[in-house]
């Protein structure tokens, strides 16, 4: 439960750091991996984004040798925190609106929950189709999130509250 609770301090520590980056560095290549603005939609790139990074550092910073298995658990891992996140936030979402500190802690247990149930399976063995499925998926969900934010839906779940707009109101550089 240690290693849970350090990863999952780690992902939600990424998380915080890249939320805004695209304010400060405006450009398609952060529009790729982080929010563009402050919809529900454009915060779960931000969620997946923090498990792809949180993989990155594993292997910079703790010398951890490469393992193709680690692509499909985080890559799984990424998938499940969005949707237990959404299960668990949108309807106090759309009962309440916003309220930040709500919105924090339920992120912080969907890192927490999303961890523990990968857990169970990444002991087990993972098929090299598995890995190549999961690395052409990690391809399709950054595809899907950048083709989402150009051209979002006219709905909720892509409406910036704060600016009142939908999808990219801030042309990058």
């Amino acid at each position: 439960m240690k290693k849970i609770l350090m990863n999952s301090t780690i992902i939600f520590i990424i998380s915080t750091l890249i939320h805004s980056l695209y304010n400060y560095l405006p450009c398609f290549f952060t529009l790729i991996f982080v929010p563009i603005n402050e919809s529900i939609f454009e915060h779960l790139k931000m969620i997946f984004t923090s498990y792809m990074l949180f993989i990155i550092l594993k292997y910079l910073f703790f010398n951890k040798k490469y393992n193709s298995k680690d692509i499909f658990i985080y890559f799984i891992c990424g998938i499940l925190n969005i949707i237990i996140f959404l299960v668990m936030y949108l309807p106090i979402y759309y009962t309440f609106k916003e309220i930040l500190i709500v919105t924090l802690i339920i992120y912080f247990v969907s890192i927490v929950l999303s961890n523990i149930l990968i857990e169970r399976i990444a002991n087990k063995n993972i098929s090299k189709k598995a890995i190549i499925i999961s690395k052409i998926g990690i391809v399709i969900v950054y595809i899907i999130f950048t083709l989402l934010s150009l051209y979002p839906l006219k709905v909720d779940f892509f409406f910036d509250p704060l600016n009142n707009k939908y999808g990219k109101y801030k042309l990058y550089s």
